[in-house]
């Protein structure tokens, strides 16, 4: 994923750039606004634009974002951030709140990079599913581990378990899900409330 980092005034482009360090995302650019980026030398495709602050002080970059084709996340520094946002229904891929902790904002933007929303508000209990039972607390500590984009011996390095008991989470995860691949768990995960962001 390509992130941009835009937002007119330079401290709050500071602020985004160590919220994604902080994630282990690393921007490709950052600016003002996202039309500077538009004729850089070396673009690519799949921009993900990163912005925050206040709405609707953000409003004019989601709007050129969207006239790129380029999807927006937005950490937003208000309290009561719900569904019904304005910056939803403006296009904005993904609203979180400022103080969002590293680990769900990495698997924020590995949803949006998969073609999700993100929005904010209260998830059903993964036991509210149906005829789905819920992951375990280890089962969920590696889905977020697999959402933030880790290969599976690296996910058996941080929880200090074998990539083969890795493996066997994963198999878990996805019968629970319903799923059979990373990306149709993930979007499981989110769907269920499995996956707090």
């Amino acid at each position: 994923m390509n992130v941009i980092v835009a937002a007119p005034d330079a401290a709050i482009r500071a602020a985004l750039l160590a919220k994604l360090a902080a994630a282990g995302v690393v921007a490709q650019r950052e600016g003002a606004a996202p039309a500077s980026f538009v004729d850089a030398p070396g673009r690519a495709h799949g921009e993900l634009v990163l912005t925050g602050a206040r709405w609707p002080a953000v409003l004019p970059i989601v709007v050129r974002s969207n006239e790129l084709h380029w999807p927006v996340a937005a950490l937003l520094d208000e309290p009561d951030l719900d569904a019904g946002h304005p910056a939803l229904r403006r296009g904005v891929a993904a609203v979180l709140p400022w103080a969002v902790a590293p680990e769900p904002f990495a698997a924020a933007l590995a949803a949006v990079d998969l073609g999700l929303v993100v929005a904010p508000g209260r998830s059903r209990h993964a036991a509210d599913a149906p005829g789905l039972s819920p992951l375990s607390e280890r089962e969920r500590d590696v889905l977020e581990l697999v959402a933030a984009g880790l290969p599976t011996k690296e996910i058996a390095r941080r929880l200090r378990v074998s990539p083969n008991t890795v493996k066997h989470h994963v198999a878990a995860i996805f019968r629970k899900l319903g799923a059979r691949t990373r990306v149709e768990a993930l979007g499981a995960a989110l769907r269920r409330g499995e996956l707090t962001i």
